[in-house]
């Protein structure tokens, strides 16, 4: 069941790192880099707690499919709850703060359902927009 949802997540992901308007492209195929390599830091006020594992799974998940297209190594994804950052109606948001730093911004008055459709979507997104700050400190 697990292989299933990857295969629908994969399709999604591909789709959000190709979003219209962020042009550019991943520039070929990386290896996967281990668990280790990858971060997840809660910044929170502890009102993600009950979540915490849903979340860490579903961005280590993306990152590992999105580290085939994109450069992923010594990624820090850091995570908090603040309903006023968020996206309206959405429950999210996200901002690559350079080249290794992503951050989530997540209300946690959405339900576990929205973080699963929307989350991996999102972090795939930001993803590519770190590439593209990292493509432009290095070229």
């Amino acid at each position: 069941m697990r292989l299933r949802r990857f295969s629908n997540l994969t399709c999604f992901i591909l789709c959000a790192l190709f979003v219209a308007g962020c042009g550019g492209s991943g520039g070929g195929t990386r290896v996967p880099m281990p668990d280790t390599a990858q971060r997840v830091v809660f910044d929170d006020s502890g009102a993600l707690a009950g979540q915490y594992d849903l979340i860490r799974m579903l961005i280590e998940d993306t990152i590992n499919l999105a580290s085939t297209e994109l450069p992923v190594e010594n990624i820090v994804v850091t995570v908090r709850d603040d309903t006023a950052r968020t996206v309206p109606g959405y429950g999210l948001a996200g901002f690559a703060l350079g080249p290794q730093s992503v951050e989530i911004v997540i209300d946690p008055q959405f339900q576990d359902s929205t973080l699963i459709a929307r989350l991996p979507h999102l972090v795939a997104h930001e993803l590519h927009h770190k590439d593209q700050i990292l493509q432009q400190s290095v070229g």
